[in-house]
C-alpha cells in the first residue's frame, strides 16, 4: 500500500499497524500499539501540547474535572485556572482543544476521510492526571482513540456485554439512566461486576483504540497528559429517521396533526383510524428509500455537487432574481446577474457572468421552472450541450444560491395522495 494512503492512521498506529487496524480491529475490537511519540502527526506534537501547563496557558474552553480514585463522575466547570484544579490532585478534561492547537482541525478532517466518516464525526479533548489519579470506570457510546503524550498511566478496559453497540452517552455503573437507555436494556442495565479487565501500559507514543461500549478506567503512574479522539458518527437509526422525515413531509396526510388524539369517544376513534391508515401506507412509502439514500446522507453537500448525475434533482430558490443585461456586448455575450433577496434593503449579487446567447436559453429555461427538475431533463432540453458542461453550470448556480440540490429522496408518485393523476397512472415513466 502506498505510503500516501491513510497518513494519519499510519502516524497513529505505525505504518504496519495501520493496515492491521483497519483489516482486523476497526471498528469492533480494541487495539494498542507502542512506539516513539515522534512518529505522531505534527499537530499532536505542537508546542501547545508540550505539557499540561503549556495547554493551560492557551486554553480558554470548557473544563471538566474528577477525582478518579473517589468518584466516577465528571463535573463541568468554567472560568477557573486549570492549574488550580490540577494542584488539588484532580484529573482534568480539556473538552475541545481544536480551537487552541494549530493543525488539529485539519487532522480530524483528514482522519474522518480515512475512516469513511461524515464531517464533524470526530472531536479532540485532552486529559491531564496527577500521579495515581485518573478516570473512574465507565463506558462511552462513542469509539475512542487514546494517545499518550507525556507521562505514564495504566488503562484498564473490558467489553460491556449487556448492550452491543450502545446508543446515547457516557454511563457509569449504577448511574442515573437516560431515556435512550431503556429501549436497550430489556435484560438489565450495564454492570461491571465480574468483568475481567485487560491493561494497556500507556507510555509516550502509545495509542489505544476502544470500540464504543467498552468499560474503562485509568490510573496515572506519573503526571500524565493524553489526548482522546472521540468518534461519534450518527447511528444508522438516526440516518433513517432523518431521511424518513424528509420523505414523509412530501405527503400532505403525514403533515396533518392527529387531531382529537387526547379527546374521548368519537374524536379519539377518528384519530386512531387516521393513524391506522397512515401506518398501513408506511411500508410502501418506506420503499421509496434506497441504501444509496442512507449512504449519501453521510456525504457533505460539496461531495454531492461533485457527483451530479442525470437523476440529481434541483429546484429554483424563490428568493433570487435573474437579471439579464438589455444589450449584448460587442462579442455578442450578455451579462447576467443573480440577486439574492431582491426586495430587501440588503439585497446583493451572488454571481455575475458573461454568457453566450445559447447559454442564455439555459438560464431562461431554469428561471421558468418553479418545480423540481433533474439534470437529465435539463440535458434533454439542451442536447447540444455536453452533460459535463451542464454539470458545471448546475454547480455554479447552486453555489450562487440560485438553485438548490435536493438532498432527500423523492416519494414515489404512487405513494403521494395529492400527486397528479397523470403521474400516478404512468408511474413507470
Amino acid at each position: 500500500m502506498p505510503s500516501t494512503v491513510n497518513p494519519i492512521l499510519k502516524g497513529l498506529f505505525t505504518p504496519g499497524g495501520a493496515d492491521e487496524f483497519l483489516a482486523r480491529y476497526w471498528p469492533q475490537r480494541a487495539f494498542v500499539v507502542h512506539g516513539d511519540a515522534a512518529r505522531l502527526p505534527p499537530p499532536l506534537r505542537a508546542k501547545e501540547l508540550a505539557s499540561m501547563e503549556a495547554l493551560a496557558r492557551c486554553y480558554r474552553g470548557s473544563l471538566r474535572f474528577t477525582h478518579g480514585r473517589k468518584s466516577e463522575r465528571m463535573v463541568q466547570i468554567d472560568r477557573i485556572e486549570p492549574a488550580i484544579l490540577y494542584g488539588m490532585d484532580l484529573t482534568l478534561q480539556f473538552e475541545d482543544i481544536v480551537p487552541y492547537v494549530p493543525g488539529t482541525r485539519e487532522l480530524l478532517q483528514a482522519l474522518e476521510i480515512e475512516l469513511g466518516l461524515n464531517e464533524g464525526a470526530l472531536c479532540l479533548s485532552a486529559f491531564a492526571s496527577p500521579k495515581t489519579d485518573g478516570l473512574g470506570c465507565h463506558y462511552d457510546a462513542q469509539d475512542l482513540i487514546s494517545i499518550q503524550l507525556h507521562g505514564t498511566k495504566r488503562f484498564h478496559y473490558a467489553p460491556m456485554r449487556e448492550i452491543p453497540n450502545p446508543y446515547g452517552t457516557q454511563y457509569v455503573p449504577g448511574g442515573r439512566p437516560f431515556d435512550e437507555l431503556f429501549p436497550q436494556t430489556p435484560n438489565g442495565f450495564p454492570d461491571n461486576k465480574d468483568v475481567t479487565f485487560e491493561t494497556a501500559e500507556m507510555q509516550p507514543g502509545t495509542v489505544l483504540f476502544l470500540p464504543r461500549g467498552t468499560w474503562h478506567y485509568t490510573e496515572a503512574g506519573t503526571p500524565s497528559l493524553s489526548l482522546s479522539i472521540m468518534i461519534n458518527p450518527p447511528p444508522a437509526a438516526d440516518i433513517l429517521l432523518d431521511q424518513l422525515n424528509w420523505l414523509l413531509l412530501q405527503d400532505s396526510d403525514w403533515r396533518l396533526p392527529l387531531y382529537g388524539a387526547r379527546a374521548d369517544g368519537s374524536m379519539q376513534e377518528a384519530a386512531r383510524r387516521r393513524a391506522a391508515q397512515l401506518l398501513s401506507r408506511l411500508p410502501g412509502q418506506l420503499a421509496s428509500l434506497s441504501p444509496d439514500d442512507l449512504i449519501q446522507a453521510m456525504h457533505p453537500m460539496t461531495d454531492r455537487l461533485r457527483r451530479i448525475t442525470a437523476v440529481s434533482r434541483f429546484q429554483k430558490t424563490p428568493n433570487t432574481l435573474l437579471e439579464v443585461s438589455d444589450n449584448p456586448s460587442p462579442r455578442g455575450t450578455r451579462e447576467i446577474r443573480i440577486r439574492l433577496d431582491p426586495f430587501t434593503p440588503n439585497s446583493q449579487y451572488s454571481a455575475r457572468m458573461e454568457i453566450s446567447p445559447e447559454a442564455l436559453a439555459i438560464f431562461q429555461w431554469i428561471d421558468g421552472r418553479s418545480g423540481v427538475f433533474t439534470g437529465g431533463e435539463l440535458h434533454a432540453a439542451f442536447p447540444k450541450f455536453p452533460f459535463e458542461e451542464l454539470k458545471k453550470l448546475l454547480l455554479g448556480l447552486t453555489q450562487a444560491q440560485y438553485i438548490r440540490l435536493l438532498w432527500f429522496a423523492p416519494l414515489a408518485p404512487a405513494e403521494r395522495p395529492d400527486a397528479p393523476k397523470a403521474r400516478t397512472t404512468h408511474a413507470g415513466n
